[in-house]
């Protein structure tokens, strides 16, 4: 094994166990181990790995920078690379309230993923629920529950059971927010007919594995 794949797997190790200043450290040195040498392709996911550590450890300048440097290393038609490259750069700006920054990246996420991915891909929809959060907070509801239904009727064909959640509730709270507490309540309530039925499924499956294991 390289000392490059030794690198790469101790930290991904120490990032799955949480121990993400660990992590952080080995990913430093992952990086300053490939500029030592000629970067190889996957100089580009490293680059990307150690800024979802500094982006959960709210170190949000270096994450911006690190995300930066990983679009620019990503391959030209690695679609799925560049749009989540760009969401998360997205996602970076807008908690530090750089607005621009921020629409730009996620509009791009958006292009990337619907021309290239398709208006099904969970990327799309992921892009399209992030980018409706940022534009309510520029008072723009109208806008944001547009790109809500869109993203909710997605995520219903191929979202996670949390996703969807999440959806119904950023839609039922701009309805109330609007005043339209019809809809806010039907939105509610399909809410907690999927929690219930995250639920009930969750319970299957644990009386399948105490089956199964006696």
């Amino acid at each position: 094994m390289t000392k490059i794949s030794h690198l790469r797997n101790r930290m991904k190790n120490e990032y799955v166990s949480r121990n993400l200043n660990e992590a952080a450290a080995l990913g430093e040195a992952l990086i300053k181990e490939q500029i030592s040498q000629t970067p190889g392709p996957g100089f580009s996911n490293d680059l990307f790995n150690l800024g979802l550590v500094y982006d959960e450890q709210n170190r949000l300048e270096k994450a911006a920078a690190l995300y930066t440097k990983s679009l620019h290393h990503a391959g030209a038609r690695d679609y799925e690379a560049l749009a989540t490259r760009s969401v998360n750069l997205a996602g970076v700006f807008a908690r530090m309230e750089f607005f621009e920054p921020a629409l730009h990246f996620y509009i791009q996420a958006r292009e990337i993923s619907k021309r290239h991915l398709g208006e099904e891909h969970p990327i799309y929809a992921d892009t399209l629920y992030n980018l409706a959060n940022l534009i309510t907070d520029t008072d723009q509801d109208e806008a944001a529950i547009s790109l809500h239904e869109e993203a909710l009727a997605i995520r219903e064909k191929t979202g996670l059971p949390d996703d969807i959640l999440h959806s119904l509730h950023s839609l039922a709270s701009l309805h109330g927010e609007a005043g339209d507490y019809e809809k806010a309540l039907a939105y509610y309530s399909k809410a907690l007919d999927k929690t219930f039925s995250i639920e009930s499924q969750n319970n299957d499956v644990l009386l399948s594995k105490i089956v199964i294991d006696d």
